[in-house]
């Protein structure tokens, strides 16, 4: 699965706002950039294993090879950027927890079943007995 692809899921499984449209723009921004620079990085690989220095194309393919080490400059620096708009938008278990939510465990059934449980528990220990002044 691509960087892209995997992006496209976080953001549908998050619950975005309007307000949060610009912040999911530049995720899928960084993920293209990120896929791009990992296309090129696998193709860069290929170059390295035909390059014939008489070969006018090769010569070609060699600058693609130059594109490839910088754009991998471009994954290490964008790959912090992407997790930090994907942990502001809620797309990660510490963006969830900074929003005041829990995570989403509701993909488990399981899971969803304990965190029932346990709040139902939470809500009984956290109800007074009703008290009544009139009683000796």
């Amino acid at each position: 699965m691509s960087i892209s692809e995997a992006s496209e899921t976080s953001l549908a499984a998050a619950p975005l706002t309007p307000r949060d449209q610009a912040a999911a723009a530049l995720v899928r921004r960084y993920a293209q950039l990120i896929d791009h620079a990992q296309s090129l990085a696998e193709e860069a690989e290929i170059v390295w294993g035909e390059l014939d220095p008489e070969d006018a194309d090769g010569r070609r393919r060699l600058v693609k090879l130059e594109a490839a080490v910088a754009a991998q400059s471009v994954t290490g620096d964008l790959g912090p950027k992407l997790l930090a708009a994907l942990t502001s938008l809620g797309c990660t278990l510490a963006g969830r927890a900074v929003k005041g939510g829990e995570p989403n465990r509701a993909a488990d059934p399981a899971l969803a079943a304990h965190d029932e449980l346990k709040a139902k528990r939470a809500a009984r220990l956290h109800v007074s007995p009703t008290v009544d002044a009139t009683s000796p």
